[in-house]
């Protein structure tokens, strides 16, 4: 199984993190660094984890079909798109299909965030 996995350590110490973490996270996946804790925090908005939870079940769709099965504006969903996209959580194919290409998604905080 792979995940995309979201942490929140001080820049200084990303890379012994990273080698820590390295045998503990399941093969495959992804470790991704961040700077602004609440940035991700307040992108992770229930519609956005349904455009996931979407693409983890179904595979790859593209905006059309999404947009169909939520069954929301599309405006509101192609912004939900960019958002995940500008974040590394889902990606574009070449067919222009978006992607969840993992098993599921870890968030790993710290806090109070060490200075």
């Amino acid at each position: 199984m792979s995940f995309l996995i979201f942490a929140n350590v001080p820049l200084d110490g990303a890379q012994e993190a990273a080698a820590a973490g390295s045998n503990a996270r399941p093969h495959g996946s992804r470790l991704v660094f961040v700077d602004d804790i609440r940035r991700l925090l307040e992108a992770l908005t229930v519609e956005r984890m349904e455009i996931v939870a979407m693409l983890l079940e179904e595979g790859p769709m593209r905006a059309e079909s999404i947009v169909s099965l939520l069954a929301r504006e599309r405006t509101m969903v192609m912004h939900d798109l960019e958002t995940l996209l500008d974040l590394e959580i889902i990606d574009l194919d070449h067919d222009a299909s978006y992607l969840f290409g993992f098993n599921g998604m870890w968030v790993v905080l710290q806090y109070p965030i060490a200075e």
